[in-house]
């Protein structure tokens, strides 16, 4: 109010008014300042939080990452694994064929011996 009284006083000098007007605008110009500071404050502030959260999620994403290879990983050995069994048992199945294939053949070959014994006696019951 000082300030308005001195501005409408008739007989202020120059110097007076001047004066006046450079407190007035450094007033605001200090208001400004306050208010940039602040500003400037919680723009530090966010983009630190910010940051912490951009870090954090980062370290999420490694870690997924990591993670995500080790399981890739553990499903090729697993897939290696199970092909792996596949051809074994392939192999122990083929062998497994072959063998009983095998037993049938000496099978055949008993009968068939076993049809020429029963024959045989039954051709000399006939001859004698």
């Amino acid at each position: 109010t000082r300030q308005r009284a001195l501005r409408s006083y008739p007989f202020a000098s120059q110097k007076t008014l001047e004066y006046l007007r450079l407190s007035a605008e450094n007033s605001r110009l200090s208001v400004t300042r306050t208010n940039v500071s602040e500003s400037l404050i919680e723009m530090k502030t966010k983009l630190t939080e910010m940051e912490e959260a951009l870090d954090s999620t980062r370290e999420d994403t490694i870690q997924r990452r990591v993670e995500r290879q080790r399981l890739e990983k553990e499903i090729i050995e697993t897939d290696a694994a199970v092909i792996s069994m596949k051809m074994k048992s392939s192999k122990q199945e083929t062998m497994y064929q072959r063998e009983l294939s095998k037993q049938r053949s000496k099978a055949e070959e008993l009968r068939k011996q076993l049809e020429k014994t029963n024959t045989k006696p039954s051709t000399r019951r006939q001859s004698t």
